[in-house]
């Protein structure tokens, strides 16, 4: 079709919007058809159609849109032109193609200089009127159709999804995706809401909002950092944690309510269960052992990949680089989001004026940052906020949804209730950290044993009321120093891979398509409800394949052999070690301390087989309760 070959059918106010959609999507209206003109645009170029001029119009053979504010004599002119000849598939309605709503979808489509939207509209006007799919159905086929044919149809593709506008930074970078090509595979980035921000600019970048997304079947595995419902059934789903450490559980995690009369175990969360991996950051969230059984049922198994976080070792990086040139003047405040089902334990609605306030008053050599998480920045909450402290010169809202290290870098102390964000600060900067806990009496009943909590004085102070507050912000201030060796132990013992994440994930990512499995990762099986509880061991043998270690660090153990005479034997760096079962998850520093009752290091496999044989025959064996480093 070529553009400026379009005939509208009307003279009104519509026929006018009609007009003006069409130019600003590139498009040169050929003229108009109206019972007058005094609404008409003043062009030249426009040719002013009357009804005798019918046959002239079904002989250009060109699209023409109906905009007529009088339906009745809308629907005369269509039938005469039909009766002229014109295609039905020519003859579209404005109503459905230019609402505002279509607008909004063309111009989200059309994010980036790759796409131009005229490209959207003319496949409107040249497939709506004879599909009987939607708009939306029609624009999603053109998409599909689109990506398919600017990728490699003899490879599988990974698909990093983006549903929202936050956690852009946890899915890797540019290069990233480049050595994940490398392997042969194809590799595109999909966004749910538009920022106009880098990652959008990117190579192979498309729009995938408005439901769109399900109709991506063609991806063989998808990641995305957050837990999000409509991804296509067929494909491999990758989380990847977007907290740093083991954090409280929102309501889509929450498994399925059982019934009143049932006693067995509930369903875990739909969109818990459409998952086939997740790519865990740090060691309190892999679980004590590489094959476990959750009290809930899955339809499918789990695989734990000790990935890292991506997000810290680009932090870390950014930090190192610039921390010289970033002045350290400020404190920043990042309470969590807002609306979940741990709402009485975030502090912005109710402490949220008290805590900046405090702050202001409090500490007049810093500025006061505050950094509300991106879901909330809306709210109302926010919005008071702002209008009450905007004149003040120290304050600064931080509204950035994709960057924050600016702000974290030039922050001394961070102020946070729960959120996870507590602990990228900290691991990045290895600053100190306040944590406001204002119903902290209740927090172990409500959230039972999540490490976050218990583990919060390793990197900072728990205070529970505005006084605590700043008693405890200036001595953290004064001890700043003295915290950073202990919270640089803490992560780099807490998470995997740091520095190197997405090295680890582009190394092994060929396992998640082939469907094979790398040694280090662990699985997660259901309960075995028809068997009352007992795990299919079989099962679980069968997922576990003989696959080489990922050569991208040695630094963490590798499962080589499970119960081999009620032992493991594991292997963490040039040495195995067989552990008796009983001892739970092997743990390098406890070897190394001599701490296990009953545990043999060797050289090899079969010299810890040995020590272990040995064991068994004998009831009394030198260096029983010690390790034996040969």
């Amino acid at each position: 079709m070529k553009q400026g070959q379009i005939i509208i059918i009307g003279n009104g106010c519509e026929a006018v919007r009609c007009y003006e959609v069409l130019k600003k999507y590139g498009f040169d209206i050929a003229g108009f058809l109206g019972p007058n003109t005094a609404e008409i645009p003043v062009d030249e170029s426009l040719t002013l159609f009357t009804e005798n001029n019918i046959e002239d119009i079904a002989s250009m053979h060109c699209p023409v849109v109906f905009a007529a504010e009088d339906a009745v004599w809308g629907r005369q002119i269509k039938q005469k032109l039909t009766q002229a000849g014109v295609r039905q598939n020519l003859l579209v309605d404005d109503s459905i193609l230019f609402s505002q709503d279509t607008e909004k979808l063309i111009d989200a489509l059309s994010f980036n200089s790759q796409t131009e939207p005229n490209e959207y509209v003319r496949c409107l006007l040249e497939r709506y009127p004879n599909s009987a799919k939607d708009v939306i159905g029609t624009l999603a086929d053109y998409q599909v159709e689109k990506i398919k044919s600017q990728i490699d149809p003899d490879q599988k593709t990974l698909a990093i999804y983006y549903p929202s506008k936050a956690y852009r930074a946890n899915l890797g970078s540019e290069g990233m995706r480049k050595k994940v090509r490398e392997k042969g595979y194809n590799v595109i980035s999909l966004f749910g809401v538009i920022r106009a921000d880098e990652y959008e600019k990117r190579p192979f970048s498309y729009y995938a909002g408005h439901d769109l997304i399900e109709r991506f079947d063609f991806v063989d595995v998808f990641v995305y950092p957050c837990l999000t419902a409509g991804l296509p059934k067929r494909s491999k789903k990758v989380l990847f944690a977007h907290d740093i450490y083991d954090s409280p559980s929102g309501k889509d995690e929450a498994p399925l309510e059982s019934g009143p009369d049932s006693d067995g175990p509930q369903h875990i969360s739909p969109l818990l269960d459409e998952l086939d991996y997740t790519f865990i950051p740090c060691r309190s969230l892999y679980g004590k052992t590489q094959i476990s059984v959750t009290k809930y049922i899955r339809s499918r198994p789990l695989w734990r990949i000790p990935g890292g976080y991506i997000k810290l070792d680009r932090n870390i990086q950014f930090f190192e680089s610039h921390k010289s040139d970033i002045p350290v003047d400020s404190i920043i405040y990042a309470p969590t989001v807002c609306g979940d089902i741990f709402e009485n334990y975030v502090s912005l609605p109710r402490h949220g004026k008290e805590i900046v306030g405090a702050l202001l008053a409090n500490f007049p050599d810093y500025r006061i940052i505050f950094r509300p998480h991106p879901h909330t920045l809306d709210t109302e909450y926010v919005a008071s906020i702002e209008k009450q402290f905007r004149d003040n010169e120290r304050f600064h809202l931080d509204s950035n949804a994709s960057f924050y290290m600016k702000n974290y870098s030039r922050s001394t102390v961070m102020i946070t209730d729960m959120s996870g964000t507590a602990f990228t600060y900290a691991f990045t900067t290895l600053r100190p950290v306040v944590f406001f806990s204002h119903n902290e009496d209740t927090v172990e009943e409500a959230f039972n044993k999540v490490k976050y909590f218990e583990d919060r004085r390793k990197i900072g102070y728990v205070v529970t009321d505005i006084e605590q507050l700043v008693k405890k912000t200036t001595l953290l201030i004064d001890e700043r120093e003295n915290f950073s060796e202990m919270i640089r132990e803490f992560r780099d013992a807490e998470i995997y891979n740091v520095g190197k994440a997405e090295a680890y994930f582009a190394a092994t990512c060929n396992h998640i398509f082939e469907g094979t499995v790398q040694k280090d990762w662990g699985i997660v099986l259901s309960v075995d409800y028809q068997t009352r509880g007992r795990l299919d061991a079989p099962l679980a043998a069968g997922l576990r394949q003989e696959t080489p270690a990922c050569d991208v660090r040695n630094d963490q153990p590798h499962l080589i052999e499970e119960g081999h005479r009620g032992y493991n034997i594991v292997r963490f760096g040039d040495k195995y070690y067989g552990i008796a079962q009983e001892e739970g998850a092997f743990e390098i520093e406890k070897a190394r301390e001599n701490e296990y009752k009953r545990c043999f290091a060797g050289n090899s496999v079969n010299e810890v087989r040995t020590y272990i044989d040995r064991q068994a025959v004998h009831s009394t064996h030198r260096g029983q309760n010690q390790p034996a480093h040969i």
